[in-house]
């Protein structure tokens, strides 16, 4: 991927995320002498440094070869368990957006819990080369459940110390209820990372994700938050934010307070935009920004985020090296349900079994190599970081899993700015 100045260009290498800045005079010199197979000359260190960063390959077709090679044996060693488990799909909240709307409200009952355990050990003693595991809990809102969460967690911290399996757990939750006595027991079964939504400063916040009898929730979380950042320390708190043109003016003010309540130097920021949700279930009162306005918004919001001090992922992505596309990844829904994708729960179409009738191993990934051809063919930079894109968005856009989702034009106005502005930070 290339972006430029009047006087420099920038070079980014998305497979080993190499960078490297040349003069236009440079480049052109060095891309004369590639296209005619003539001597480096003078240019022969920084044409052998270029290919010893991959910035320079023999040809596309070997680079294609290499890359989808990498990817099979990247698969094929692939040596996690992952499995992300909704003790129940009930909330206690009413957001207005919520992607889960219309999903009916079921909690794990005994039965499940047991297969899920059984099913489990079934798995590990046939795959004896699995080394770690990830637990994450999701829902609805996990705590709710919490009797099974901990049933969860006693089942697997017993399993998967009998195979000597390292683990850790994940939480996506509201944050609503997260008490003192939660955080200890969920970190004393090696909590890592949670993630908690919020949409801005309180106000703007409570009139968007609300208890279900009409409550705010924004002090209480804030307060919850507090006590997992004292009693966590290593714990990698994500803050999502949803934003749309409704709390887009709020943006500035709600990183100075989680700044000042939590400190930006604890929290990784996840920007959502609410064009995002799935667009048939979320019809809330939410004025969501379309694609074409969206790089001038998300830029101006990165470089908002990066100036107090917040961690952001890299780069722009719709889509990428996501659970679903995971060999030994499983999403196991209250009543025994397989899916591969999270934004498939409740949805037939991405039911991909029952644990109550399959085991793990017969549930395929949603990596299908075939589609990278197509990508390979329009020579798309962005394939080592978006693997043909989010399969739930090929669904919208075609009523297709098996098919890419491609948005190269926005990736590409978005990253462009973000690479530049990275390079200008750090040299």
């Amino acid at each position: 991927m290339k972006t430029q100045s009047s006087n420099h260009i920038l070079i980014y290498n998305t497979f080993n995320r190499a960078i490297v800045k040349l003069t236009l005079r440079e480049y052109k010199e060095i891309d004369k002498i590639i296209k005619s197979n003539a001597l480096p000359g003078k240019f022969l260190r920084t044409i052998n440094a270029l290919k010893e960063m991959n910035f320079i390959v023999s040809s596309t077709e070997k680079e294609k070869d290499s890359f989808m090679k990498a990817l099979e044996l990247s698969n094929n060693e692939d040596r996690e368990l992952l499995l992300t488990i909704l003790p129940t799909t009930a909330c206690n909240f009413r957001c207005q957006y919520c992607y889960e709307k219309g999903v009916k409200y079921t909690t794990m009952k005994e039965k499940v819990l047991n297969t899920i355990r059984d099913r489990t050990t079934k798995f590990l003693c046939d795959n004896s080369d699995i080394k770690s595991a990830k637990i994450n809990l999701f829902g609805g809102e996990p705590i709710l459940a919490w009797v099974q969460v901990k049933r969860t967690l006693m089942d697997f911290c017993s399993l998967f110390k009998e195979f000597g399996i390292k683990f850790h757990v994940e939480l996506t939750t509201n944050g609503y209820l997260l008490d003192e006595n939660k955080i200890k027991v969920l970190r004393d079964y090696n909590l890592t990372k949670v993630l908690v939504t919020i949409d801005g400063p309180e106000q703007i916040h409570d009139s968007r994700r609300f208890l279900s009898n009409g409550r705010g929730s924004f002090r209480k979380i804030i307060s919850n938050l507090k006590l997992l950042v004292e009693n966590t320390p290593k714990l990698n708190l994500i803050i999502r934010i949803n934003y749309d043109y409704t709390n887009l003016p709020y943006f500035s003010e709600t990183l100075r307070i989680l700044s000042q309540e939590l400190g930006a130097n604890n929290i990784e920021l996840n920007l959502g935009n609410l064009d995002y949700i799935p667009r048939n279930r979320a019809k809330g009162r939410y004025n969501p920004i379309p694609y074409q306005d969206l790089p001038e918004i998300f830029i101006s919001l990165y470089n908002c985020a990066i100036s107090e001090g917040f961690r952001m992922p890299e780069l722009f992505l719709l889509g990428s090296w996501c659970i679903s596309k995971r060999k030994y990844s499983y999403i196991i829904g209250p009543e025994g349900e397989i899916y591969k994708c999270l934004s498939g729960i409740g949805r037939k179409e991405f039911v991909e079994g029952n644990l109550l009738s399959y085991d793990l191993h017969d549930i395929q990934s949603y990596l299908f190599f075939e589609l990278y051809h197509e990508c390979f063919h329009e020579k798309c930079p962005f394939i080592p970081v978006c693997h043909t894109g989010c399969r739930y968005l090929a669904f919208l856009n075609y009523a297709k899993i098996r098919q890419r989702a491609c948005y190269r034009n926005l990736l590409t106005k978005i990253n462009k700015k973000l690479i530049a502005q990275k390079f200008l930070r750090e040299s």
